[in-house]
């Protein structure tokens, strides 16, 4: 069976004229249309397993969307858009632990310091980073510890506070190097150089942060609705749950790619924060509700445990309607 990588979002363009877009990958598939060389598609899954790579495509045509599939060949662009899926790199709450309990055995050798670390370290695993630095604070106002102030910087970027994040790692940095956390820290000073979503909007399950300048803020009032009515559908089916409210990032296309250093999708993974990136001035239209459905099946599905790519990507599509 052909294992499904969401794509969705990325634009590429049509090679040739009169390219036929059809109903299926076969050559003898039911043709839908024919497409002008130039077109701009927006890839929705590619089809792994054929004899050629084939792409589920959307193409704006007569002032209409049309679907379709077309194989690789017929793709302007797709050597980018390759190269990107294979060079995304996310922040995984697993990654992020890791590199912070790898600062040093010190902490380690004391049962009582151990017994913290694992119960912040499970309080993050489970999305509740906000209770993870309640219970570190405390301690770290008593003595500096590495592994403390680097957990408690995993917790305050996994909340959604970046610069409180920065300030926790270079103070672990500076008692205990660690190169792990050196490049956490370079990552999350470069994406909050970027990042110029600074203003919220609080729902019962998700707050969203948004660009004033790309997103109305009726925009995203509806947007953040919106990720409550999908959350509550998604997580009755699949059965995970929020202590805290889910972070959601909404950033235009050219913000998205220099806070993420990825292309416009996530490939199933999920770095504690749903990220949808938009056009300017892109409306709470059907398409974006499919997006912010896809993401919160990750983020549902990442509370849950860690799962294989075909499984997320399967259940994403499948609850979002794709």
């Amino acid at each position: 069976m052909p294992v499904l990588f969401s794509l969705l979002l990325l634009a590429l363009t049509v090679k040739e004229d009169r390219t036929p877009l059809r109903d299926g990958c076969a050559g003898d598939a039911e043709l839908v249309g024919t497409l002008p060389a130039g077109s701009q598609l927006t890839i929705r899954y590619a089809l792994s397993g054929e004899s050629t790579p084939c792409y589920k495509v959307a193409v704006q045509a007569g002032g209409k969307a049309v679907e379709g599939f077309l194989p690789a060949s017929a793709i302007d662009g797709l050597d980018d858009f390759e190269k990107g899926r294979r060079d995304a790199a996310w922040l995984d709450t697993t990654q992020l632990i890791g590199a912070a309990l790898r600062s040093t055995p010190a902490l380690h050798s004391a049962k009582a310091g151990q017994g913290l670390v694992d119960t912040a370290a499970q309080l993050i695993e489970t999305s509740q980073p906000a209770k993870a630095l309640e219970l570190l604070e405390p301690e770290m106002r008593k003595r500096k510890d590495p592994v403390l102030l680097a957990l408690a910087g995993v917790a305050a970027w996994k909340a959604d506070d970046s610069r409180r994040a920065l300030e926790y790692w270079r103070g672990s940095l500076e008692i205990q190097p660690n190169p792990g956390i050196e490049n956490l820290y370079r990552r999350v000073e470069r994406e909050t150089k970027g990042d110029q979503s600074t203003d919220k909007v609080y729902g019962l399950r998700v707050v969203l942060r948004y660009e004033n300048a790309t997103v109305p803020v009726e925009t995203a009032r509806q947007m953040v609705s919106v990720l409550d009515e999908e959350f509550g559908r998604i997580s009755a089916q699949l059965g995970c749950n929020a202590e805290e409210r889910i972070v959601a990032i909404v950033q235009s296309r050219d913000a998205y790619r220099k806070t993420t250093d990825a292309a416009e999708w996530n490939g199933g993974q999920y770095d504690g924060r749903i990220r949808v990136p938009v056009f300017n001035g892109q409306g709470m239209d059907p398409a974006m509700r499919r997006a912010l459905a896809h993401e919160t099946t990750h983020a549902c599905l990442s509370m849950l445990g860690r799962w294989p790519a075909w499984l997320q990507e399967g259940l994403a599509q499948k609850l979002s309607g794709d």
